[in-house]
């Protein structure tokens, strides 16, 4: 209930605030001890730098619902955005942590941090696509908001892109021995899923309000059922 900072403090003491904020995490990361420290210092630059989470808002904030484009290629560009914006958080956080608790040395080669950037990318894109269906809960959003979310216009191939993403977590997080995962992730996750449970009729509402696709109730249904019986 309490206003974002944009809306309390003025756009550009919020926008210097996230630069601030940006620039003390290295500082933070500075005092560390770690053998991996230059590495991890490295990755999150990539990750969060104008070819990571710069590059996804600047795509989002520049998107054009250009008519020509395929569905395909609106729907890649969405995904895209996705993985730079939000996935590539996710990504930092399992990585760094990662690296921090080995005391291997590891460089930006290294393949052994690997897993846990496509685990990270993974989460990051359910996360997103959850949010953005959830979103459609919330009243009328902001014009920009109901451009860019991809579900009324790509349902279906959407629902393809949360089963894969699932398979990829239940495999890696296996694989991983990531015992944890499950007690953090899915109650976390429940909230999401309940809310889209409690608001089939008004989602359904939203997902047909531009009949651009052949969507049915037991379609909806079917996800919803499909999210509610995740099993990391």
């Amino acid at each position: 209930g309490k206003l974002a900072t944009h809306a309390k403090y003025s756009e550009w003491q919020a926008i210097l605030a996230g630069d601030g904020l940006l620039n003390l995490s290295y500082y933070c990361l500075s005092k560390l001890q770690s053998p991996n420290q230059k590495t991890l210092l490295a990755i999150m630059g990539h990750a969060l730098g104008p070819k990571g989470l710069v590059l996804g808002q600047v795509m989002d904030l520049a998107i054009d619902k250009d008519k020509s484009e395929s569905a395909q290629q609106q729907l890649a560009t969405i995904l895209k955005i996705h993985e730079l914006k939000t996935a590539r958080l996710f990504q930092v956080a399992l990585v760094g942590s990662y690296l921090l608790m080995t005391e291997t040395p590891q460089n930006v080669w290294s393949k052994s941090w690997r897993p846990y950037w496509k685990l990270g990318r993974s989460l990051g894109i359910v996360f997103q696509l959850l949010d953005d269906l959830n979103e459609l809960l919330e009243g009328d959003p902001q014009k920009h908001e109901e451009e860019i979310n991809p579900w009324p216009s790509h349902f279906h191939a959407l629902c393809d892109v949360v089963n894969h993403e699932l398979a990829c977590l239940n495999r890696l997080s296996q694989s991983l021995n990531l015992n944890h995962l499950k007690a953090v992730w899915l109650p976390y996750f429940s909230g999401f899923v309940d809310a889209l449970d409690a608001g089939q009729e008004k989602l359904f509402h939203a997902l047909t309000k531009t009949q651009e696709q052949n969507l049915k109730k037991s379609d909806l249904g079917i996800l919803i059922k499909t999210l509610q019986g995740l099993n990391l």
